[in-house]
């Protein structure tokens, strides 16, 4: 009985893990779902417009299609048949189909009755929309049944592309999703809590008179000697105790440097050691600690910033070389200048097994869409709830999470690194619009350069009272000093541009990570301020990449004319333009192409032309791919109107009228 609230509380803990388990996987799975759906009606658009119009016209998910390999072995049959023979194979053919006749057998008729049932499946399925050949066996038949295929694959990308909608259709929508998962974490939370609770209770109660007496002892040397006691029989007795102290106080946090401060050094002592931030911790420091442990559990993310070591490469090999290790192949891997403790452990044939956590809650899906992209290649699942996040108040006019400040300014060399006078200015600018539009977030400034740090620091305390500051939880560091952190904004302060120093380039070029953990301390929002023109031609991948992310709209906008549709967007472009009204087609943001965009200093109008075929689902709704793009784009600032075509075609002055009216609207509102 005694024992029955701690198994109870276990219990409900465990019960708590299950279900944020399987909170994330549903969250994970619907993400993954409108991943491929995607995909799947991306291809079958691409699929669609390559072929002809009147096949254009009629394509669809059509039910009940032959599948292409049925095609492929028919097309491979035909031209078998079709293939030219030599005098003697021919001669032998034509006595087969004499002798075939004679026994009352029509020649070629396994064939003919292959070609006959795909050609009357292809009808059915179709409701003969589609001219087809007829099931006569002739010269040219191979190239008019391989004519099908691109509108046979067109459909089956259709249905593909279905199926996934339909599976979409049996779950909760997302926002019913992340509600369920947000309670989950708060239920494991509670259940944390309470089991942890328990735990101490019981263990409280079990203490005996000597061991409370001999844990006061311990404490009181730990204060009174300011944590590390220097007398004769401590660490005798704090080993002792050890187990003691284990059993009463199963949870102990420390840093890899002060374990020897907080905890004697006895062997497999702690059942499991946990080391976070393991691809910053240098080897030596860690032998210690898992000296101490049965079992270790190593987490740690290689793409971010790495170990650093002081120790010269002589240096290890000399010491190497005095204990007889310099010899082996086999220990370079533990090498302290060569590896940190994850990539150690990652690479040991010893390891039960790697695991990736592919769960990420902390940026905004815009700012996680880079290093997802350009660092984990695209294997993280984006389930952050952007409702808890400390967005920009919309009259701020940001509408992006992601964005670029395009600032050109000499870049200085320095004794290390370099420094942007212009950049400097940028942020301290920024940092007061912050604070003008009531922005009541926190703020961080991140920079490759210590020295831009420092001026960065400087001038925005000389500019701005300390109040205002502290409220922001104010902070400029480089980017190594910033891992682990996070702010609501960061301000990313690149610092390069023409005419920089050699070095400084190679050092931007070398440390792709320094990238990915700059940009992933943005929880709402990251703005970069640089040289965007730079950085769009300066070769750099992980650069030229979050340029892209950015996606800010400017003069050098190119429409992407092979997206417009063929029939209804050019009509509607013509209205508009007859209206007065300006537009920009295929517009690139938030990872779409929109077909009509409103853009003016402070409103986004988003304006879509939807034909019945590729945006109502088998239900006469619309499809749930374009119902979460809206929302996509409507968390990112814009506005958006969807026309159907028979709208545009029943009234399009109508059309433009509700146009007219919904952009100035939106420009009262964000004015």
């Amino acid at each position: 009985d005694a024992h029955r609230p701690q198994e109870e509380a276990r219990a409900r803990l465990d019960q708590a893990i299950h279900r944020r388990q399987e909170a994330e996987a549903q969250v994970a799975r619907r993400i993954d779902l409108a991943d491929r759906l995607g995909e799947a009606e991306h291809a079958a658009n691409q699929a669609t417009l390559a072929l002809p119009a009147d096949q254009q016209a009629v394509v669809a998910s059509f039910g009940g299609l032959p599948e292409l390999s049925t095609l492929d072995a028919l097309v491979e049959r035909l031209r078998v048949r079709e293939r030219p023979l030599s005098w003697w194979w021919r001669s032998l053919r034509r006595l087969g189909h004499l002798l075939l006749r004679l026994l009352g057998q029509r020649p070629d008729g396994p064939l003919r009755a292959q070609l006959t049932q795909f050609l009357a499946q292809f009808a059915k399925a179709t409701s003969g929309c589609i001219p087809l050949p007829t099931a006569d066996l002739r010269g040219g038949l191979t190239a008019e049944i391989e004519r099908l295929r691109p509108f046979l694959a067109a459909c089956q990308l259709r249905v593909a592309g279905e199926s996934i909608r339909k599976e979409i259709e049996t779950l909760p929508s997302h926002e019913q999703l992340q509600e369920s998962l947000q309670s989950a974490i708060g239920a494991l939370h509670g259940a944390t809590v309470d089991a942890i609770r328990h735990v101490a209770e019981r263990s409280n109660a079990e203490l005996s008179p000597r061991t409370r007496q001999r844990f006061a002892e311990i404490r009181a040397a730990l204060i009174n000697h300011d944590g590390t006691p220097n007398l004769r029989d401590f660490e005798a007795a704090f080993r002792d105790c050890l187990d003691d102290l284990l059993k009463h106080f199963p949870l102990w946090a420390v840093s890899n440097l002060s374990a020897h401060k907080a905890m004697p050094l006895a062997a497999g002592r702690v059942e499991l050691l946990i080391l976070d931030e393991a691809s910053q911790c240098d080897i030596p420091s860690v032998v210690p600690l898992l000296f101490r442990a049965k079992r270790a559990l190593i987490v740690g993310d290689p793409m971010q910033l790495g170990h650093i070591t002081t120790m010269q490469k002589s240096a290890e090999l000399r010491l190497r070389g005095r204990f007889g290790l310099a010899d082996s192949l086999h220990l370079e891997r533990f090498s302290a200048g060569a590896n940190s403790i994850y990539d150690l452990a990652a690479s040991s044939q010893n390891c039960d097994g790697l695991s990736q956590l592919k769960a990420h809650y902390r940026c905004d899906p815009q700012i996680a869409g880079y290093f997802n992209a350009a660092f984990y290649k695209k294997s993280l699942r984006v389930m952050t709830n952007t409702s808890l996040l400390r967005k920009l108040p919309t009259s701020a006019g940001t509408l992006r999470a992601c964005e670029w400040t395009d600032v050109r300014g000499d870049i200085v060399a320095a004794s290390a690194g370099c420094h942007s006078q212009a950049e400097v200015d940028e942020v301290v600018r920024q940092i007061g619009w912050l604070h003008d539009v009531g922005f009541e977030g926190t703020v961080g400034v991140v920079t490759p350069f210590r020295v831009q740090a420092n001026r960065i620091n400087d001038a925005v305390t000389a500019k701005f009272g300390g109040e205002m500051l502290d409220r922001m939880r104010f902070l400029s560091h480089t980017v190594d000093g910033f891992q682990g952190d996070e702010r609501d904004v960061i301000l990313f302060s690149m610092c390069a541009g023409p005419g920089m120093p050699d070095g400084s380039r190679g050092f931007l070029a070398s440390a792709p990570n320094r990238f990915n953990v700059a940009i992933s301390r943005g929880k709402a929002c990251v703005r970069v301020i640089g040289n965007r023109h730079w950085a769009e031609n300066c070769g750099i991948g992980h650069i030229t990449s979050l340029v892209a992310a950015c996606q800010v709209p400017d003069e050098q906008y190119v429409p992407r004319k092979h997206l417009i549709g063929p029939v209804w967007e050019p009509k509607l472009a013509r209205a508009l333009q007859a209206a007065g009204i300006d537009f920009r087609q295929q517009y690139p943001t938030c990872g779409y192409y929109l077909d009509f965009a409103l853009v003016s200093e402070n409103a986004r109008l988003d304006i879509e032309v939807d034909g019945e075929m590729w945006h109502r689902g088998s239900d006469g709704k619309r499809l749930v791919d374009d119902i979460y793009r809206d929302h996509v784009l409507r968390a990112a600032g814009w506005e958006v109107l969807r026309f159907w075509v028979y709208e545009l075609k029943e009234d399009i002055d109508g059309c433009i009228h509700t146009i007219r009216t919904a952009w100035e609207r939106a420009q009262q509102r964000r004015g």
